[in-house]
Order: C-alpha cells, then sequence, then structure tokens
C-alpha cells in the first residue's frame, strides 16, 4: 500500500473518529478485514479507545477490531490484543478466541508476559496441541492444570467463533432415564463438611447466578441420588448414570458458559472449574 493511500485510510479513519461515527468505523472494520489490513486494523482500535477517554462511544468499534484480529490476523498480529486491557466486552475472552485458528508454537513469541498467555496455552492443550514444556516454564501459570489433556479426561465441547458470533454445545444429554425413588425424610450432612464442595461448585456456576438468571444449590446428604433429590426439593424426577468422564464434561461445559446472559469464560477456566469440583467431591487435591 503506497503512502498516499495509507494517508487516506487515516484521515478516513480520524474522521470517522472525529464525529463518533459507529457505523462507519464497523464498516471500515469490515474492509481493512477484507483487506487483511491488520496493521490499520489495530490503528483503528487504538484511537477509537483513545476515543473513549474524550466521551466518544466508540468502544463497540475497538471491541470488535480486536475481535477480529484476535480471530482472523496472523499469529503476530492476533497476540498483539491478547493483554490485560483488551477484550473485556467481547463475546468471549480473547484467550480463547485467539486459540481457535492460531497454535500456541505461533503465538508464544508474539504473546505478552502475563497469565494470560497460560491461559492460551490450555486453550490450546484444549484443541489437542502438545505443548513442550519449555515453551511454558516461563509462563505465569494460574490455572496449575497440566499442559495436556490426561487419558481419563473426556473430549470437552468447545466453542466455536464466527466474525460476530459464537456457538456453544453442550454435551449430549442423559439417554435411558428412570424414574427414581424419592424418600421422605432425608439425613444431611453438616454444612462444613461439604463447605469445599459447596465453595467449589458455586465459583464454577457463579456467572449464572451472579450475572444471569440461574440458581444454585448445593446439599450433602446420608444416601444416595434419590436422597439427594429429594433434599433438593424434588417430588419427582428422572434420572440416568453416566460416566465420571460425562460427568467432567457437563462440569466444564458449565464452567465455560457465562449462562444465558453473562459473557462465556473459556474453556481454560471451565476446565480448571470441573477439575476443582470434582477433587472437592472426591476429597483429593488437584496438583
Amino acid at each position: 500500500m503506497s503512502d498516499d493511500v495509507w494517508r487516506q485510510d487515516d484521515d478516513v479513519l480520524d474522521d470517522l473518529v472525529a464525529r463518533a461515527d459507529l457505523d462507519g468505523l464497523v464498516r471500515l472494520v469490515d474492509d481493512r478485514c477484507a483487506s487483511s489490513d491488520w496493521a490499520g486494523l489495530l490503528l483503528l482500535r487504538d484511537r477509537s479507545r483513545a476515543a473513549i477517554a474524550t466521551g466518544r462511544q466508540l468502544w463497540p468499534a475497538a471491541t470488535l477490531a480486536e475481535f477480529r484480529l484476535a480471530l482472523l490476523a496472523p499469529a503476530e498480529w492476533a497476540a498483539t490484543v491478547v493483554d490485560e486491557e483488551s477484550g473485556r466486552f467481547t463475546i468471549g475472552p480473547l484467550t480463547e478466541v485467539v486459540a481457535q485458528h492460531h497454535t500456541f508454537v505461533d503465538l508464544a513469541p508474539h504473546l505478552p508476559g502475563g497469565p494470560r498467555a497460560s491461559f492460551v496455552a490450555q486453550e490450546r492443550v484444549l484443541r489437542g496441541e502438545v505443548i513442550d514444556a519449555a515453551a511454558v516454564e516461563s509462563l505465569v501459570d494460574v490455572l496449575e492444570l497440566p499442559y495436556a489433556l490426561q487419558p481419563w479426561e473426556p473430549a470437552y465441547m468447545l466453542a466455536q467463533y464466527s466474525d460476530a458470533a459464537v456457538t456453544a454445545p453442550s454435551p449430549p444429554p442423559a439417554t435411558g432415564l428412570v424414574r427414581v425413588r424419592l424418600p421422605s425424610q432425608v439425613d444431611l450432612l453438616d454444612r462444613n463438611d461439604i463447605t469445599p464442595i459447596r465453595e467449589a461448585f458455586r465459583q464454577l456456576v457463579e456467572p449464572w447466578t451472579a450475572s444471569s438468571n440461574g440458581t444454585a444449590a448445593v446439599v450433602g446428604v446420608e444416601g444416595g441420588v434419590g436422597a439427594a433429590l429429594h433434599a433438593l426439593g424434588l417430588t419427582d424426577a428422572r434420572a440416568a448414570r453416566i460416566e465420571s468422564a460425562t460427568a467432567l464434561a457437563w462440569l466444564a461445559w458449565a464452567g465455560a458458559s457465562g449462562g444465558a446472559h453473562a459473557r462465556r469464560r473459556g474453556a481454560a477456566v471451565g476446565r480448571f472449574g470441573a477439575w476443582w469440583t470434582a477433587a472437592a467431591v472426591v476429597g483429593v487435591e488437584v496438583p
């Protein structure tokens, strides 16, 4: 692209920002993605973000530019938006978005320091990438999970991002439901005995209850499934037996999601929450 064209494009961008023309900026985002003008798209993000401080409500344009960079741009450009300040209002965490089309090997040389790089690495693990231990040795690892899927883990349900949307299917529903006999009385465990499980489960579904329309309850009982369902207030129930890997997949899906209205947290966070909850249930520490 010639210098004249660059200057002309910058003039267009400056005019749109000055007029707070959000529709025009969105069209310019589309144009720069179509022409693979990643430098121009990053510039649009930067100038839209800077304009927010002047009272111009251009954060949707900045957010869209960040999302498109993470999803579509080559690794060296995509990595520029995986930082602490970017992606606050995107439809999913940019650490997950960037992992959809980029390998950790390609991203690692360009990722900023800090814990977000470890989130990207974990997202790539969930997508089957084998990550060399030396590549993650210097990461600020806040999840403290292995950088490889374990033989007993399920095939986790992963989100798929498009230009402006995300699809996050749940695991397949259980089959073979049978009616459960509910007892008339239930012996509850002491609340202190189930505190670790309560804390783990509530952090797993926190977006569902705090930022969406979900509710959560945790009880501990002496007895089986029927006793637990009765303690939760059910008067009629059907249930099916599932494998532990399937249960882990459901926990991870719930932890990755934001429920009906909250922002998605990402598959890496979902896996972490599933491990924490499962460990609390069986009484072991996550390594």
